[in-house]
Protein backbone atom coordinates (compact mmCIF):
# COMPACT_ATOMS: atom_id res chain seq x y z
CA UNK A 1 0.00 0.00 0.00
CA UNK A 2 1.15 3.53 -0.79
CA UNK A 3 2.51 5.26 2.30
CA UNK A 4 0.26 8.23 1.59
CA UNK A 5 -2.77 5.96 1.83
CA UNK A 6 -1.62 4.66 5.20
CA UNK A 7 -1.27 8.19 6.58
CA UNK A 8 -4.42 9.49 8.35
CA UNK A 9 -6.16 12.15 6.25
CA UNK A 10 -5.84 15.00 8.72
CA UNK A 11 -2.12 14.43 9.10
CA UNK A 12 -1.68 14.31 5.33
CA UNK A 13 -3.27 17.76 5.13
CA UNK A 14 -0.93 19.13 7.80
CA UNK A 15 2.13 17.75 6.05
CA UNK A 16 1.03 18.70 2.54
CA UNK A 17 0.01 22.21 3.50
CA UNK A 18 3.25 23.21 5.19
CA UNK A 19 5.75 21.02 3.41
CA UNK A 20 7.87 19.52 6.16
CA UNK A 21 6.61 21.80 8.93
CA UNK A 22 5.72 19.67 11.95
CA UNK A 23 6.87 16.56 10.05
CA UNK A 24 8.63 14.84 12.89
CA UNK A 25 6.34 16.20 15.56
CA UNK A 26 3.28 14.80 13.82
CA UNK A 27 4.73 11.36 13.21
CA UNK A 28 2.65 9.76 15.94
CA UNK A 29 -0.42 11.88 15.34
CA UNK A 30 -3.44 11.31 13.20
CA UNK A 31 -7.21 11.41 13.30
CA UNK A 32 -9.89 10.35 10.89
CA UNK A 33 -12.04 12.67 8.84
CA UNK A 34 -15.39 11.33 10.04
CA UNK A 35 -16.37 14.71 11.33
CA UNK A 36 -16.40 16.26 7.86
CA UNK A 37 -18.28 13.49 6.11
CA UNK A 38 -21.47 13.79 8.09
CA UNK A 39 -24.22 11.41 7.12
CA UNK A 40 -21.90 9.64 4.70
CA UNK A 41 -20.31 7.55 7.49
CA UNK A 42 -21.67 3.99 7.30
CA UNK A 43 -23.51 2.80 10.37
CA UNK A 44 -23.59 6.18 12.09
CA UNK A 45 -26.90 7.96 11.81
CA UNK A 46 -27.42 11.59 12.66
CA UNK A 47 -29.68 12.43 15.57
CA UNK A 48 -32.84 14.49 15.29
CA UNK A 49 -30.95 17.34 16.99
CA UNK A 50 -28.20 17.13 14.36
CA UNK A 51 -30.73 17.36 11.54
CA UNK A 52 -32.54 20.26 13.21
CA UNK A 53 -29.28 22.16 13.63
CA UNK A 54 -28.37 21.54 9.99
CA UNK A 55 -31.77 22.77 8.81
CA UNK A 56 -31.39 25.95 10.85
CA UNK A 57 -27.91 26.50 9.39
CA UNK A 58 -29.26 26.14 5.85
CA UNK A 59 -32.05 28.63 6.58
CA UNK A 60 -29.60 31.15 8.03
CA UNK A 61 -27.19 30.80 5.12
CA UNK A 62 -29.98 31.10 2.55
CA UNK A 63 -31.29 34.25 4.20
CA UNK A 64 -27.82 35.80 4.23
CA UNK A 65 -27.21 34.86 0.59
CA UNK A 66 -30.42 36.63 -0.38
CA UNK A 67 -29.52 39.70 1.67
CA UNK A 68 -26.07 39.93 0.11
CA UNK A 69 -27.59 39.65 -3.35
CA UNK A 70 -29.85 42.60 -2.58
CA UNK A 71 -26.92 44.54 -1.11
CA UNK A 72 -24.89 43.97 -4.28
CA UNK A 73 -27.65 45.61 -6.32
CA UNK A 74 -28.12 48.44 -3.83
CA UNK A 75 -24.40 49.29 -3.60
CA UNK A 76 -22.59 48.65 -6.93
CA UNK A 77 -19.34 50.08 -5.55
CA UNK A 78 -19.16 47.18 -3.07
CA UNK A 79 -20.56 44.53 -5.39
CA UNK A 80 -17.37 42.47 -5.41
CA UNK A 81 -17.49 42.15 -1.62
CA UNK A 82 -21.20 41.36 -1.43
CA UNK A 83 -21.06 38.89 -4.32
CA UNK A 84 -18.18 37.08 -2.61
CA UNK A 85 -20.05 36.75 0.66
CA UNK A 86 -23.23 35.70 -1.11
CA UNK A 87 -21.25 32.99 -2.90
CA UNK A 88 -19.85 31.82 0.45
CA UNK A 89 -23.31 31.38 1.90
CA UNK A 90 -24.50 29.56 -1.21
CA UNK A 91 -21.57 27.17 -0.72
CA UNK A 92 -22.73 26.64 2.86
CA UNK A 93 -26.27 25.79 1.74
CA UNK A 94 -24.93 23.30 -0.80
CA UNK A 95 -22.39 21.76 1.58
CA UNK A 96 -24.73 21.33 4.53
CA UNK A 97 -27.44 19.90 2.29
CA UNK A 98 -24.94 17.45 0.80
CA UNK A 99 -23.87 16.22 4.24
CA UNK A 100 -27.39 16.23 5.67
CA UNK A 101 -29.86 15.64 2.82
CA UNK A 102 -32.79 16.10 5.19
CA UNK A 103 -31.69 19.72 5.67
CA UNK A 104 -31.83 20.60 1.97
CA UNK A 105 -34.28 23.38 1.07
CA UNK A 106 -37.51 21.88 -0.24
CA UNK A 107 -38.43 24.87 -2.40
CA UNK A 108 -36.48 27.83 -3.71
CA UNK A 109 -37.67 31.33 -2.72
CA UNK A 110 -39.37 33.17 -5.59
CA UNK A 111 -37.11 35.41 -7.67
CA UNK A 112 -38.06 39.06 -7.62
CA UNK A 113 -35.28 40.66 -9.62
CA UNK A 114 -32.19 39.91 -11.64
CA UNK A 115 -28.84 40.74 -10.12
CA UNK A 116 -25.41 41.19 -11.74
CA UNK A 117 -24.46 38.69 -14.42
CA UNK A 118 -28.07 37.57 -14.65
CA UNK A 119 -28.15 36.07 -11.16
CA UNK A 120 -31.57 36.08 -9.50
CA UNK A 121 -32.09 38.10 -6.37
CA UNK A 122 -34.74 36.50 -4.20
CA UNK A 123 -36.96 37.49 -1.33
CA UNK A 124 -35.70 36.49 2.09
CA UNK A 125 -37.14 33.19 3.38
CA UNK A 126 -39.53 33.23 6.28
CA UNK A 127 -37.66 33.10 9.56
CA UNK A 128 -38.70 30.83 12.39
CA UNK A 129 -38.11 31.46 16.07
CA UNK A 130 -34.42 31.44 16.91
CA UNK A 131 -33.28 31.86 13.32
CA UNK A 132 -31.34 34.79 11.92
CA UNK A 133 -33.19 37.52 10.05
CA UNK A 134 -31.35 39.78 7.61
CA UNK A 135 -33.55 42.64 6.41
CA UNK A 136 -33.03 43.37 2.74
CA UNK A 137 -31.73 46.80 1.70
CA UNK A 138 -34.27 49.11 0.02
CA UNK A 139 -34.70 48.83 -3.73
CA UNK A 140 -32.72 51.10 -6.00
CA UNK A 141 -29.08 52.11 -6.13
CA UNK A 142 -27.45 54.15 -3.39
CA UNK A 143 -23.70 54.17 -2.75
CA UNK A 144 -23.85 57.06 -0.31
CA UNK A 145 -21.82 56.55 2.89
CA UNK A 146 -24.96 56.67 5.06
CA UNK A 147 -26.80 54.03 3.02
CA UNK A 148 -23.74 51.78 2.84
CA UNK A 149 -23.18 52.11 6.57
CA UNK A 150 -26.78 51.09 7.30
CA UNK A 151 -26.51 48.05 5.03
CA UNK A 152 -23.19 46.99 6.53
CA UNK A 153 -24.55 47.30 10.05
CA UNK A 154 -27.55 45.12 9.18
CA UNK A 155 -25.44 42.46 7.49
CA UNK A 156 -22.87 42.54 10.27
CA UNK A 157 -25.56 41.90 12.86
CA UNK A 158 -26.95 39.00 10.86
CA UNK A 159 -23.48 37.49 10.33
CA UNK A 160 -22.66 37.79 14.02
CA UNK A 161 -25.93 36.18 15.04
CA UNK A 162 -25.38 33.33 12.59
CA UNK A 163 -21.84 32.82 13.86
CA UNK A 164 -23.04 32.73 17.47
CA UNK A 165 -25.68 30.14 16.57
CA UNK A 166 -23.09 28.05 14.71
CA UNK A 167 -20.74 28.09 17.69
CA UNK A 168 -23.49 26.96 20.02
CA UNK A 169 -24.40 24.14 17.66
CA UNK A 170 -20.74 23.15 17.27
CA UNK A 171 -20.56 22.54 21.01
CA UNK A 172 -23.68 20.37 21.03
CA UNK A 173 -24.01 18.36 17.82
CA UNK A 174 -22.44 14.95 17.34
CA UNK A 175 -18.85 14.57 16.23
CA UNK A 176 -20.10 13.87 12.73
CA UNK A 177 -21.23 17.48 12.27
CA UNK A 178 -19.11 19.35 14.83
CA UNK A 179 -16.32 20.24 12.35
CA UNK A 180 -18.85 21.66 9.90
CA UNK A 181 -20.40 23.94 12.51
CA UNK A 182 -16.97 24.93 13.79
CA UNK A 183 -16.13 25.97 10.23
CA UNK A 184 -19.40 27.91 9.97
CA UNK A 185 -18.53 29.78 13.16
CA UNK A 186 -15.04 30.56 11.88
CA UNK A 187 -16.45 31.75 8.55
CA UNK A 188 -19.02 33.99 10.21
CA UNK A 189 -16.38 35.55 12.46
CA UNK A 190 -14.09 36.25 9.51
CA UNK A 191 -16.92 37.52 7.31
CA UNK A 192 -18.10 39.92 10.00
CA UNK A 193 -14.62 41.40 10.16
CA UNK A 194 -14.40 41.52 6.38
CA UNK A 195 -17.58 43.58 6.26
CA UNK A 196 -16.10 46.10 8.68
CA UNK A 197 -12.70 46.35 7.06
CA UNK A 198 -13.53 46.22 3.37
CA UNK A 199 -17.15 47.27 3.21
CA UNK A 200 -17.22 50.34 5.43
CA UNK A 201 -13.93 52.21 5.99
CA UNK A 202 -15.56 54.17 8.82
CA UNK A 203 -15.75 50.92 10.82
CA UNK A 204 -12.23 49.69 10.07
CA UNK A 205 -10.75 50.94 13.34
CA UNK A 206 -13.22 48.84 15.28
CA UNK A 207 -11.55 45.59 14.25
CA UNK A 208 -7.84 46.33 14.48
CA UNK A 209 -7.44 44.73 17.91
CA UNK A 210 -6.02 41.22 17.53
CA UNK A 211 -8.51 38.49 18.25
CA UNK A 212 -7.18 36.04 20.83
CA UNK A 213 -8.23 32.47 21.38
CA UNK A 214 -9.96 32.27 24.76
CA UNK A 215 -8.65 29.82 27.30
CA UNK A 216 -11.01 26.87 27.39
CA UNK A 217 -10.96 26.14 31.10
CA UNK A 218 -13.33 23.38 32.28
CA UNK A 219 -15.58 25.92 34.00
CA UNK A 220 -15.72 28.17 30.96
CA UNK A 221 -16.40 25.26 28.65
CA UNK A 222 -19.20 23.99 30.86
CA UNK A 223 -20.72 27.46 31.00
CA UNK A 224 -20.56 27.85 27.22
CA UNK A 225 -22.07 24.44 26.69
CA UNK A 226 -24.91 25.17 29.11
CA UNK A 227 -25.61 28.44 27.32
CA UNK A 228 -25.66 26.65 23.97
CA UNK A 229 -28.10 24.09 25.35
CA UNK A 230 -30.42 26.84 26.56
CA UNK A 231 -30.29 28.54 23.15
CA UNK A 232 -30.91 25.25 21.35
CA UNK A 233 -33.24 23.14 23.50
CA UNK A 234 -33.51 20.43 20.83
CA UNK A 235 -29.78 19.68 21.05
CA UNK A 236 -28.61 16.59 22.86
CA UNK A 237 -25.18 15.80 24.20
CA UNK A 238 -23.20 12.95 22.66
CA UNK A 239 -23.91 9.93 24.89
CA UNK A 240 -20.49 8.28 24.82
CA UNK A 241 -17.24 10.25 25.01
CA UNK A 242 -14.65 9.52 22.33
CA UNK A 243 -11.73 7.21 23.19
CA UNK A 244 -8.82 8.86 24.96
CA UNK A 245 -6.44 7.63 22.27
CA UNK A 246 -8.38 9.47 19.58
CA UNK A 247 -8.47 12.64 21.67
CA UNK A 248 -4.72 12.49 22.27
CA UNK A 249 -4.02 11.96 18.57
CA UNK A 250 -6.17 14.95 17.63
CA UNK A 251 -4.60 17.23 20.23
CA UNK A 252 -1.13 16.05 19.24
CA UNK A 253 -1.77 16.89 15.60
CA UNK A 254 -2.87 20.38 16.60
CA UNK A 255 0.15 20.78 18.87
CA UNK A 256 2.54 19.68 16.11
CA UNK A 257 1.00 22.25 13.77
CA UNK A 258 1.24 25.00 16.38
CA UNK A 259 4.91 24.18 17.05
CA UNK A 260 5.56 24.71 13.36
CA UNK A 261 3.43 27.87 13.30
CA UNK A 262 5.40 29.38 16.19
CA UNK A 263 8.61 28.82 14.27
CA UNK A 264 7.14 30.14 11.01
CA UNK A 265 5.62 33.30 12.52
CA UNK A 266 8.83 34.07 14.42
CA UNK A 267 10.82 33.62 11.23
CA UNK A 268 8.46 35.90 9.32
CA UNK A 269 8.65 38.54 12.04
CA UNK A 270 12.44 38.47 12.00
CA UNK A 271 12.57 38.77 8.23
CA UNK A 272 10.23 41.79 8.43
CA UNK A 273 12.35 43.69 10.95
CA UNK A 274 14.17 45.72 8.24
CA UNK A 275 10.77 46.61 6.74
CA UNK A 276 9.27 47.89 10.00
CA UNK A 277 9.83 51.55 9.06
CA UNK A 278 7.27 51.31 6.25
CA UNK A 279 3.52 51.15 6.82
CA UNK A 280 3.22 47.85 4.94
CA UNK A 281 6.15 46.35 6.81
CA UNK A 282 4.85 47.45 10.20
CA UNK A 283 1.41 45.97 9.49
CA UNK A 284 2.91 42.69 8.27
CA UNK A 285 5.13 42.49 11.34
CA UNK A 286 2.09 43.10 13.54
CA UNK A 287 0.30 40.23 11.79
CA UNK A 288 3.31 37.97 12.40
CA UNK A 289 3.38 38.89 16.08
CA UNK A 290 -0.37 38.27 16.45
CA UNK A 291 0.06 34.78 15.03
CA UNK A 292 3.12 34.06 17.14
CA UNK A 293 1.39 35.05 20.39
CA UNK A 294 -1.81 33.20 19.52
CA UNK A 295 0.04 29.96 18.80
CA UNK A 296 2.12 30.29 21.95
CA UNK A 297 -1.12 30.46 23.95
CA UNK A 298 -2.66 27.59 22.03
CA UNK A 299 0.49 25.50 22.47
CA UNK A 300 0.31 25.92 26.24
CA UNK A 301 -3.38 25.00 26.28
CA UNK A 302 -2.80 21.91 24.19
CA UNK A 303 0.13 20.77 26.32
CA UNK A 304 -1.98 21.15 29.45
CA UNK A 305 -4.83 19.12 27.96
CA UNK A 306 -2.52 16.36 26.71
CA UNK A 307 -0.75 16.07 30.06
CA UNK A 308 -4.06 16.06 31.92
CA UNK A 309 -5.02 12.97 29.90
CA UNK A 310 -1.78 11.15 30.62
CA UNK A 311 -0.21 11.88 27.25
CA UNK A 312 3.30 13.05 26.42
CA UNK A 313 3.28 16.30 24.41
CA UNK A 314 5.43 16.17 21.28
CA UNK A 315 8.36 18.59 21.51
CA UNK A 316 9.09 21.33 19.02
CA UNK A 317 11.90 20.81 16.55
CA UNK A 318 14.91 23.08 16.44
CA UNK A 319 14.00 24.21 12.91
CA UNK A 320 11.40 23.55 10.22
CA UNK A 321 11.44 23.66 6.44
CA UNK A 322 8.92 26.29 5.38
CA UNK A 323 6.74 26.26 2.25
CA UNK A 324 7.59 29.91 1.58
CA UNK A 325 10.82 31.65 2.52
CA UNK A 326 9.96 35.06 4.02
CA UNK A 327 12.32 37.62 2.50
CA UNK A 328 10.01 40.60 2.13
CA UNK A 329 6.48 41.76 2.97
CA UNK A 330 4.62 39.74 0.28
CA UNK A 331 6.41 36.47 1.02
CA UNK A 332 6.09 36.90 4.78
CA UNK A 333 2.35 37.51 4.51
CA UNK A 334 1.97 34.54 2.18
CA UNK A 335 3.69 32.33 4.76
CA UNK A 336 1.44 33.62 7.54
CA UNK A 337 -1.67 32.75 5.55
CA UNK A 338 -0.35 29.28 4.71
CA UNK A 339 0.51 28.58 8.35
CA UNK A 340 -2.95 29.51 9.59
CA UNK A 341 -4.72 27.55 6.84
CA UNK A 342 -2.91 24.36 7.78
CA UNK A 343 -3.42 24.86 11.50
CA UNK A 344 -7.10 25.48 10.76
CA UNK A 345 -7.27 22.11 8.99
CA UNK A 346 -5.84 20.42 12.08
CA UNK A 347 -8.30 22.21 14.39
CA UNK A 348 -11.22 21.41 12.08
CA UNK A 349 -10.37 17.70 12.08
CA UNK A 350 -9.73 17.63 15.83
CA UNK A 351 -13.23 18.96 16.50
CA UNK A 352 -14.64 15.63 15.31
CA UNK A 353 -12.43 13.65 17.68
CA UNK A 354 -12.57 15.50 21.00
CA UNK A 355 -15.46 15.37 23.42
CA UNK A 356 -17.87 18.21 24.02
CA UNK A 357 -15.79 19.24 27.04
CA UNK A 358 -12.93 20.16 24.67
CA UNK A 359 -14.93 21.49 21.74
CA UNK A 360 -14.68 25.13 22.81
CA UNK A 361 -10.89 24.89 22.55
CA UNK A 362 -10.83 23.55 19.00
CA UNK A 363 -13.77 25.62 17.76
CA UNK A 364 -12.38 28.92 19.04
CA UNK A 365 -8.89 28.03 17.82
CA UNK A 366 -10.26 27.46 14.32
CA UNK A 367 -12.02 30.84 14.34
CA UNK A 368 -8.83 32.62 15.39
CA UNK A 369 -6.85 30.88 12.66
CA UNK A 370 -9.40 31.84 10.01
CA UNK A 371 -9.28 35.47 11.10
CA UNK A 372 -5.50 35.63 11.08
CA UNK A 373 -5.22 33.94 7.68
CA UNK A 374 -7.73 36.38 6.22
CA UNK A 375 -5.93 39.35 7.77
CA UNK A 376 -2.62 38.24 6.30
CA UNK A 377 -4.10 37.93 2.82
CA UNK A 378 -5.86 41.29 3.09
CA UNK A 379 -2.62 42.92 4.23
CA UNK A 380 -0.98 41.45 1.12
CA UNK A 381 -3.57 43.23 -1.02
CA UNK A 382 -5.80 40.26 -1.80
CA UNK A 383 -9.41 40.80 -2.84
CA UNK A 384 -12.25 39.63 -0.57
CA UNK A 385 -12.79 36.63 -2.84
CA UNK A 386 -9.17 35.54 -2.42
CA UNK A 387 -8.70 36.52 1.21
CA UNK A 388 -11.78 34.83 2.64
CA UNK A 389 -12.91 31.22 2.82
CA UNK A 390 -16.46 29.88 2.71
CA UNK A 391 -15.57 27.02 5.07
CA UNK A 392 -12.25 27.64 6.87
CA UNK A 393 -10.37 24.49 7.80
CA UNK A 394 -12.60 22.24 5.70
CA UNK A 395 -11.02 23.02 2.33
Amino acid sequence: MDSAQRTPASRRRVLAGLGAIALAAATGAGCSRTGSTGAGVPGRALSAADVAAARAAVTRAAALAVAYGAAAQRHPARRALFDTLRDHHEVVVTTVAAQVPAAAPTTAPPATATGPAGRPTTAAPTQATGEVSADLPPAGTDDSPAALHATIQTLHGAESAAATAARGDALEVSGLLAPLFASLFAAGSAQSELLDRDGDPALATATTTPTTTPTASPAATASATSAASAANPTATRVAAPPPQAAILRALTTMLAASHGAIYATATAGGALAPQAATAAGALARQRAREGWLAHLRLRDQLIAQIEARGGAPVPALAAYRLPTTPVDVPTALRLLGQVEDVCAAAAHDATAQVGTDLRALTVDALAGMALRAQRARLAAGASPATASRALPGAT
